[in-house]
């Protein structure tokens, strides 16, 4: 994917900041849409369906950019950079839930900015070809013919697919666990 092939989502309210960020990253190459609310912001979400979000997290309307990012993360999976001038331990816990991926305070630089942007969504792509990737192994596990009993370190079970509960005629819910030694039928030591 080239820089013109990346869409990003700036959402801020300052409207200075919002056309220097759009200018900064146009001329980096990138394709940008601005709003300047959640409100405007969310819809611009769906219908545009971007690949990264610049968020402030205070703005104005109903809802700040925190609110707005769990919000975004409940419909779509975009990762969001929080743009802001705050990092007291309040606003710090509440970004954490969102787990951002990108947290810049003002002022930043544009190279600084290019950098963060393009680790977010090289860490974004890798993220979502992970989870591909683990919902192919958990079908082939879920389909194989041939009981399969995962444990932990201590030897409790932690995943059973279906051909291992029709072995041992106990769901994957009720061994969750158990000993592999007990669902087995052989007596913990």
């Amino acid at each position: 994917m080239s820089l013109s092939d990346k869409r990003i989502l700036i959402i801020e309210d300052n409207v200075v900041n919002m056309k220097l960020f759009t200018l900064m990253l146009e001329t980096a190459g990138y394709t940008v849409w601005g709003a300047e609310n959640a409100e405007v912001g969310l819809p611009m979400v769906e219908e545009r369906q971007p690949d990264l979000i610049l968020m402030d997290i205070v703005l104005k309307g109903n809802m700040d950019g925190v609110e707005t990012a769990l919000q975004i993360q409940r419909r779509q999976d975009v990762p969001v950079i929080y743009l802001t001038a705050y990092a007291d331990n309040h606003t710090l816990e509440r970004a954490k839930v969102t787990s951002p991926a990108g947290y810049m305070l003002k002022p930043y630089q544009a190279n600084e900015l290019r950098t963060t942007i393009e680790l977010a969504l090289h860490r974004a792509q890798h993220d979502r070809h992970m989870r591909e990737r683990l919902r192919w192994i958990a079908t082939t596990v879920r389909c194989i013919g041939d009981g399969i009993v995962t444990t932990d370190r201590g030897g409790r079970v932690t995943y059973m697919n279906p051909a291992a509960e029709e072995f041992t005629r106990v769901t994957q819910e009720e061994a969750v666990g158990m000993s592999v030694t007990a669902l087995m039928g052989f007596p913990d030591d």
